[in-house]
């Protein structure tokens, strides 16, 4: 077991948890500052069920001993799945990565055992939405606008409320998400938006997190140049930015 400890203000925490092919990553995060307090590299156990959540108990365990010395709580945990998962909590299928996950009720044996809270997702579309998040971070940063990040399932489900001549940059890849992205766009033009797109064509869907985050860079710089914003990575006198 591998860990990492640093010294954090009093806070809220949770526990994000990453099942990999050969190992496990689990990391204790700040809320606040989405800094990792604390990290666990453990080896994936795939084929028994009882075993894996023994693991998982013993990170809780520690962080909760984490948690208790530096007058913290621990809100919840979340799972990033390999494989499908369902609005109840329950893991539908990994294809066999992982043999005991079949139509596996991840949610309800976490919050049983533990009293924990525990969300779940696909591992490819919780990276999805970590780029979206960063990528409006970095132009409300840049141009002292507010841009929000979103994934598109979110933004999917329900009415397609936008603001009239708002602009809506839509983050793609080609694979299974595409046409349905291409829909939505269709339907919040309608509403009276403007809509771009961030595409790599020639990289596959699940690669495309590592490519498809650059542009907003330039675009940042841009628009920062643009609208006369001279300290364009300034955050409260702190200055995030370097030259190499």
């Amino acid at each position: 077991m591998q860990t990492t400890n640093q010294h954090n203000l009093k806070s809220d925490l949770i526990i994000g948890v990453d099942i990999g092919g050969t190992r496990t990553k689990y990391g204790l995060v700040n809320v606040a500052t989405g800094e990792v307090v604390k990290n666990f590299v453990l080896p994936t156990e795939r084929k028994v069920g009882a075993i894996f959540l023994e693991q998982i108990g013993a990170v809780i365990k520690d962080c909760r001993a984490f948690a208790t010395q530096t007058d913290a709580s621990i809100l919840g945990i979340g799972f990033g799945i390999p494989g499908f998962t369902s609005h109840d909590g329950e893991v539908l299928t990994t294809y066999g990565f992982l043999e005991f996950m079949e139509n596996y009720p991840l949610k309800t044996l976490i919050e049983s055992n533990f009293q924990l809270p525990c969300l779940m997702d696909n591992d490819a579309r919780i990276v999805c939405l970590g780029e979206a998040l960063q990528a409006a971070l970095i132009l409300s940063e840049s141009t002292k606008l507010n841009f929000n990040g979103l994934p598109m399932a979110q933004y999917d489900h329900g009415p397609k409320e936008t603001a009239k001549n708002s602009i809506v940059i839509h983050i793609l890849a080609k694979g299974k998400s595409y046409n349905r992205t291409k829909k939505l766009a269709e339907t919040i033009e309608a509403a009276g938006a403007h809509c771009f797109f961030v595409v790599e064509p020639e990289v596959s869907e699940n690669e495309s997190v590592l490519n498809n985050i650059i542009p907003f860079n330039f675009l940042a710089y841009h628009l920062a140049t643009r609208l006369n914003v001279l300290e364009t990575f300034v955050v409260g006198g702190k200055v995030t930015e370097v030259s190499i």
